[in-house]
């Protein structure tokens, strides 16, 4: 800028009204609009490009200035500096400190600058804090860094830049930094802000935000305004010769071209610090009448083409926001129609593309003058050209619709409120104005978090909940877990709220919010997760699948109802308590997830713990079934092959040949054969040893171990009835898997049942004492197991008491338990195992009894006196000895003819056990025979038998009562003397 009309009585007169003139211009002409030629008005989302660009040359500047002040000062401080040289870095003694630093800058090596600028700062704290403003500019403009280190790094930039200018009070740069500072606090520092009230309305924070940094902005414009009039007074005193040097070094042009600028810039700073106060905020008023007497001092704004000034756009819109905030509204509507038609007659295309952030923010003031104007017909005009503008011109951009919808549900807000007195019109208005936002969403589902993102910013989540229209709460909900999030502290108080919220989103949505249902009740089911409320997330996230499957995070949601169903039956199964509430809920996850997402990684992940559950509830058909239906990439994939051949043997078990047809039978047992001969295949490829030493994977081998047992026991089964198939299936199976010695319970098991169903009581004879040398520890268990095994089967065809020949019992059963008795006394006495007194006299009595049942009375009686003989326990466990033991030596006695004896023991018997137990109907049947054997005289034991049948009808079984039928008849008759 040149100097003021004064004149320097040194300057000649032709320089002097050169001056003049360019003074004038500054306040009339075209020279103005040069000089703004690279000033940009704020726009957002990064706008101000060339405003930007300005910045940046101011920069480039600075930097040149910068160089050459380190040149002199490395000169005038030369000696000093090569006494230090032992401690300068290496770098500082071959190349410019200044190119090392610029040089880490430029390739982004910011920490490593940072460093190095704290070990070995720049000389002078001025070059100390422009070095450190420049390293976080480029920590600013590094795009891979977090959003706000990114914006914590302009901040500390814009602070160490003012500390700067206090620093620099006779330093030429300073005009540039104060320029610098103001443009960066309110086109950069403070855009989030000012965008948000522009653009959505935003919310108290925004407006304290931008109030603070306005206000830092407008003090900074405010001063390099002041500090360039004393500029010029001081060049203005400047002898002819000096102010032609400084005209000759560009200073004085440099001057012109920044103070309309920053005078440009301040009446943008007035308006952003007017914007968030208070209407009744006389300093609102205050500010925005000084743009109003900017632009009537700078009429060359408004009146100037665009294409010459590049301004003249901004400068209508600038004004009409002014006059709309002034409540001018017919002003501010003329020049926001301005604005528009200006830019739409902008024939540069990239120029057009430059003012497109005037354009959306003129159609967006119109909107609002338009409705605060009473005129929502105008409005609604306004806003569809609005629309039609972001469609061509935006192609329909995300932010610029959420804008458009923002503005039509503000719209029809403010109309509701002046419906107090007509509740359906107000009604009709109040659900138009959330249905503009769900259209939007609609819209644009991969935005949905940005939307609620943006709502619940310009929202006060603590309002009562039945004020917040379904869109609120949507956002509330959402953005309350946000919060909860980042705030753990407050994490519970924000959970219950939201969930609060969602409670009561469900309660009062109307229909046509439908589509928020399945989003509230995800964020809802989120919430009482970490409330840790884990049955009611798990029910939630269920309710959601099932009624929303089509809803984008329903398959997560399916996927977390399983993952808390199987940890409730998870820790109900290891206690040993899991209800059938339980189990069903854990299946109706699994079922829903499976039949919903059936394609995805987890539903295939989750089938075999389907199977799995359907095997525990013995359903073993759908088991097999699903079982067949994990994929072969599955991590289980060999255990539910398995799995699945236990689950068809299981079903060919519970086979009743009796009943069901052979190709039904036959079905089933091909359907295992063929599994299982692809498994064993299978198995064997893959644990085939590599060497003579390598016995390959030890999973592998026990799978393929189990699998021949489990075939051999399917050969065994009623269906089947092939047990030298069984035995061909176990041959060599020691020699085979000698390392899995826990298996031969189930091999030696397997072997007996089929030597018992050959009736090769040798081989079984033969086999036991082989599996106890075998495998000594394991030995007794699995005999005793096979034992009771055998004894199970034996009662439960004949239900008697005590087993003997006249039962009617396989003696081939009897002799295999009989041997299996004997053996488990010699095991007993040989064993290491910890045995103690009452589990000894358990295995004599077991083992007299098995001598009953095999016809062996007098070996029986001699067994039941030893074991009766030994000391008795205190404890419990000698109950469940000694009755079974008094029981068996009577009935020894019984079958070896000592009547008079064997009467004592069964009266004593019938007389104290329980009466309505079999054994006192035992009891009682062998002392009345023992009495008839005797030859005591036959009407009292014609009268016990008729009181027993009358008093206990229902005790005994049919073994019993033919028994008692018989003895009636026979005393009878010999009552009758025949």
């Amino acid at each position: 800028m040149s100097k003021p009309a004064k004149s320097h009585p040194k300057r000649s007169d032709e320089r002097s009204r050169g001056c003049v003139r360019r003074g004038v211009a500054l306040c009339l002409g075209p020279a103005l609009i040069t000089g703004l030629v690279w000033c940009a008005p704020p726009a957002t989302h990064g706008a101000h490009r060339l405003l930007a660009q300005s910045g940046e040359s101011a920069q480039s500047g600075v930097r040149e200035d910068e160089e050459t002040n380190r040149h002199t000062n490395r000169r005038t401080s030369r000696a000093r500096d090569t006494e230090n040289e032992t401690f300068k870095p290496a770098e500082e003694t071959r190349l410019s400190t200044s190119a090392f630093r610029t040089g880490l800058r430029k390739r982004g090596l910011t920490s490593l600058l940072d460093l190095h600028l704290t070990k070995f700062p720049p000389e002078g704290r001025l070059d100390t804090l422009l070095m450190r403003r420049d390293l976080k500019l480029s920590q600013h403009s590094d795009e891979s860094l977090p959003r706000d280190l990114r914006r914590d790094a302009l901040a500390s930039a814009n602070r160490l830049l003012e500390e700067a200018i206090r620093e620099a009070t006779n330093d030429r740069r300073r005009f540039e930094w104060m320029f610098d500072l103001s443009r960066s606090l309110i086109y950069e520092e403070a855009e989030p802000y000012y965008s948000s009230i522009l653009y959505r309305g935003g919310n108290a924070d925004d407006r304290l935000k931008l109030q603070a940094l306005a206000a830092r902005a407008l003090n900074a414009a405010e001063r390099l305004i002041e500090t360039l009039r004393l500029e010029y007074a001081r060049i203005d005193n400047l002898s002819l010769k000096e102010f032609e040097r400084l005209e000759r070094s560009g200073e004085v042009e440099r001057l012109d071209r920044l103070m309309p600028r920053a005078a440009y810039l301040r009446a943008w700073a007035n308006f952003y610090d007017a914007l968030p106060r208070d209407d009744d905020d006389a300093t609102r008023s205050n500010r925005l009448l000084k743009i109003v007497e900017y632009f009537e001092s700078n009429k060359g704004l408004l009146e100037t083409p665009h294409d010459q000034s590049n301004v003249q756009v901004q400068a209508y819109l600038l004004l009409g926001m002014t006059q709309r905030l002034l409540n001018d509204h017919a002003a501010a509507r003329h020049l926001l129609a301005r604005a528009i038609t200006v830019a739409e007659r902008v024939a540069d295309s990239q120029v057009r593309a430059s003012i497109r952030w005037a354009e959306l923010l003129a159609y967006i003031e119109t909107v609002r003058n338009d409705v605060e104007d009473g005129k929502f017909t105008g409005a609604m005009t306004a806003l569809k050209r609005f629309d039609q503008f972001v469609e061509t011109r935006c192609a329909g951009e995300f932010q610029y619709r959420f804008v458009a919808g923002m503005l039509a549900r503000w719209m029809h807000l403010q109309r509701a409120a002046g419906f107090d007195n007509n509740p359906v019109a107000r009604d009709r208005h109040i659900e138009q104005s959330w249905e503009a936002i769900l259209s939007v969403r609609r819209r644009y589902p991969n935005q949905v978090a940005e939307i609620n993102a943006m709502l619940f910013d310009g929202l006060d989540a603590s309002r009562d909940v039945s004020m917040l229209d379904p869109v609120e709460s949507a956002a509330v909900v959402a953005g309350l877990l946000q919060q909860a999030e980042r705030d753990p502290d407050r994490a519970e108080t924000l959970l219950e709220r939201a969930a609060e919220v969602g409670r009561t989103f469900f309660e009062r949505a109307p229909r046509e919010a439908a589509p928020l249902v399945p989003e509230v009740m995800y964020n809802v089911a989120v919430a009482r997760y970490r409330l840790r409320e884990h049955g009611a997330a798990a029910r939630l996230f269920l309710q959601l699948v099932k009624e929303h499957p089509r809803f984008p995070s329903g398959r997560r949601a399916a996927d977390f109802a399983v993952e808390l169903a199987y940890s409730f039956y998870d820790q109900r199964e290891e206690e040993g308590d899991a209800s059938q509430e339980v189990i069903d809920f854990y299946r109706d996850a699994l079922e829903t997830l499976l039949a919903t997402y059936p394609e995805f990684d987890s539903a295939r992940y989750w089938q075999f713990y389907y199977a799995q559950l359907l095997m525990r509830q013995e359903e073993f058909g759908q088991a097999a079934t699903a079982f067949a239906r994990v994929a072969e990439d599955h991590e289980q994939y060999l255990r539910g092959v398995f799995l699945r051949l236990t689950c068809l043997a299981r079903v060919i078990g519970n086979i009743d040949p009796a009943t069901e047809g052979i190709g039904s039978v036959n079905r089933k047992v091909d359907e295992f054969a063929d599994v299982r001969r692809d498994f064993q295949i299978l198995l064997e490829g893959k644990t085939a040893p590599q060497s003579a030493n390598d016995k390959g994977d030890r999973l592998l081998r026990s799978l393929l171990a189990r699998t021949k047992l489990l075939n051999a026991e399917v050969q065994l089964m009623p269906a089947v009835d092939a047990p030298e198939r069984a035995l061909e299936a176990l041959e060599g199976f020691e020699q085979s898997f000698d390392d899995f010695p826990n298996l031969f319970g189930d091999l030696w098991r397997v072997r007996l049942v089929a030597y018992e169903h050959l009736g090769r009581i040798e081989d079984a004879a033969t086999a036991i004492p082989a599996f106890i040398a075998a495998d000594p520890a394991h030995a007794g268990p699995t005999l005793q197991e096979l034992y009771e095994e055998l004894v199970a089967e034996m009662t439960a065809a004949v239900r008697a008491v005590v087993l003997t020949p006249e039962t009617g019992i396989s003696m081939q059963k009897a002799l295999l338990a009989e041997l299996l008795a004997d053996h488990l006394v010699a095991w007993s006495k040989k064993t290491e195992r910890s045995m103690d007194a009452a589990q000894r006299r358990h295995l004599l009595v077991q083992q007299a009894t098995a001598k009953l049942a095999a016809g062996k009375f007098d070996a029986a009686r001699m067994i039941f006196e030893t074991a009766g003989a030994q000391p008795k326990l205190p404890d419990d466990r000698n109950q469940s000895v000694s009755i079974p033991l008094e029981i068996g030596y009577a009935e020894s006695l019984f079958q070896l003819q000592d009547f008079e004896t064997a009467l004592v023991k069964f009266n004593h018997l019938a007389t104290r056990l329980p009466a309505d137990g079999l054994p006192r109907a035992h009891a009682l049947l062998r002392d009345l025979q023992c009495r008839t054997r005797l030859g005591q005289p036959p009407g009292g034991i014609i009268k016990t038998i008729s009181q027993q049948q009358y008093l206990h009808a229902t005790v005994g079984d049919s073994i019993l009562t033919e028994a008692f039928d018989r003895l009636l008849r026979e005393n009878q008759r010999r009552a009758d003397g025949n």
